[in-house]
């Protein structure tokens, strides 16, 4: 994907895992390139942090593209700094050659570096004071980079190209490490209003990756080929082309509050008891708050419609539902009705959810005492469950937004973090007990709106939820999962975006409970 549109995707993904970086805006960056831009980037109509990049030619005639992007946010008054930056090598032809990515999700940073070998992708995950992971996956060898993207974008919808005209790329995305397609339409020329407040006439481009949800990014492009200007609706992201100057004169001391702003309000209150519930969820529409930054896309008749993806979270049943163009959703408290022993054996399905990873170290050999500590000698799969569900409950002490997505390794050492810390940790000792367990990202009901949450899921003859934020011993209808994962690496980018359609505005009403 282009420079700009592909950073504003990292935006959104950064938005919602509120990352965590100690770095000062705009500082430190070496213009030392053949390319370098500077973008400003605005959440919720306000200035957050910059996206920077630039690109190198390389002596075998291909180029390297360097990309930094730091936000400055605010999570319910607790402020939160994102920091991602990628490497992208390709060949003279365009093809991707090595990557690499660095994110920091807590006190960590975890760094994902690969190599394309023919059909083949080797990759590395590297978190601090952690071992190395190694996996592969396939690679498709039509995958471009994003200098050949982008001037292949410029050439044929820009430079030659007319309203209306298609192109279909096939790109590595960093998001989620796969080879997607992605579909672009040039739209008409058109009056833009420029980060200095001048207005300039470019070419409206839209551009969707085959990558569940299906986000639309529009880019304003003009005649030299460069990226004026790219927005999406969640959040009202918007990636403004500027100057080195003009990002360092920019005012971040105000960020943008977005843990309240994609909350989803309920119309009504939830009944008392919330065994099970039903409800309708739609996009907002005409007279409903606004959350898009842009017109609704052309590409939005082109492509498939909006949707939910089917989770198969516990308890949860999934149907469209024509006449809101909308999804019905029934959620229901799910008690475990078989018995399981303790440890269960690692069948293929079940295989990616006791195994270590980057972000659940079940191998830790902390973890793995003190899970052994609280479980005892319980062979019951889910009351070991419900002890670790206990334990973790009462040792995350410091219940706070500001520790953002931290590794369960950080979250037992800090004691400290909110509904992600608490899941990850749960998840991972659960892990280490023998029992198979997943995260959950979804909606929770609080102060009469629906707001971002994580918990888990074990497997204990079936999934059942625990949620040790609340200790209870057990999730009530009032949870609405989108996505479930593993948490391994390749993963995590996909349970987000699959978090983008709520964020991007929707409605969530009662439809019956019983």
């Amino acid at each position: 994907m282009g420079r700009a549109r592909r950073l504003s995707v990292l935006c959104a993904l950064s938005a919602l895992l509120g990352c965590v970086s100690p770095a000062p805006l705009a500082r430190g960056e070496q213009e030392d390139g053949r390319t370098t831009e500077w973008h400003i980037v605005r959440l919720l109509g306000k200035p957050a942090g910059y996206f920077f990049v630039r690109e190198v030619d390389l002596e075998d005639g291909g180029v390297e593209t360097f990309q930094r992007m730091r936000l400055r946010m605010s999570r319910a008054g607790t402020l939160t700094e994102t920091e991602l930056s990628t490497t992208v090598r390709e060949s003279a032809g365009g093809g991707v050659t090595a990557f690499e990515s660095r994110q920091r999700t807590g006190k960590n940073t975890v760094t994902t570096s690969g190599k394309v070998l023919g059909e083949r992708l080797v990759i590395e995950v590297l978190s601090d004071g952690a071992p190395t992971r190694k996996l592969e996956s396939a690679f498709d060898p039509r995958a471009r980079g994003p200098h050949w993207i982008e001037r292949e974008l410029h050439e044929k919808l820009v430079g030659a190209g007319d309203e209306g005209d298609e192109l279909r790329q096939f790109v590595f995305s960093l998001d989620v490490l796969k080879c997607v397609e992605q579909h672009s339409v040039a739209g008409p020329i058109e009056e833009v209003e420029l980060a200095d407040g001048s207005r300039r006439a470019l070419r409206r481009i839209e551009s969707r990756l085959d990558v569940p949800p299906g986000i639309t990014i529009t880019s304003w492009i003009g005649a030299d080929g460069r990226t004026v200007k790219s927005a999406m609706p969640v959040m009202q992201i918007e990636v403004l082309r500027s100057t080195r100057e003009a990002v360092l004169a920019e005012d971040f001391a105000s960020p943008p509050e977005i843990f309240v702003s994609s909350s989803v309000p309920l119309d009504e209150p939830l009944p008392t008891r919330r065994r099970d519930i039903t409800y309708r969820i739609r996009r907002r529409g005409d007279g409903d708050r606004d959350n898009s930054a842009t017109e609704e896309p052309a590409l939005a008749t082109r492509a498939a419609p909006w949707r939910l993806e089917a989770s198969g979270a516990a308890g949860h049943d999934l149907r469209a539902d024509p006449a809101s163009s909308g999804w019905i959703v029934r959620v229901r408290a799910v008690e475990p009705t078989t018995s399981v022993q303790r440890p269960v054996a690692p069948t293929p399905a079940l295989a990616p959810f006791l195994a270590a990873n980057v972000f659940i170290e079940s191998d830790d050999p902390q973890i793995a005492e003190i899970a052994r500590t609280i479980v005892g000698d319980e062979t019951d799969g889910w009351r070991a469950a419900c002890r670790l569900e206990k334990w973790v409950h009462e040792a995350v002490r410091d219940k706070n937004l500001g520790t953002a997505f931290a590794t369960a390794k950080e979250v037992l050492e800090s004691r400290a973090g909110d509904c992600t810390e608490h899941a990850v940790l749960l998840a991972a000792l659960a892990r280490a007990a023998g029992v198979p367990a997943r995260v959950v990202a979804g909606l929770t009901h609080a102060h009469q709106s629906f707001v971002g949450h994580m918990w888990t899921e074990v497997w204990v003859g079936e999934w059942i939820a625990l949620d040790a934020t609340i200790g209870r011993g057990r999730v009530d209808a009032d949870h609405i999962a989108i996505a479930t994962s593993a948490l391994d690496i390749a993963s995590v980018s996909e349970l987000f975006l699959s978090l983008v359609p709520i964020v991007s505005g929707v409605r969530i009403e009662v439809v019956a409970a019983r």
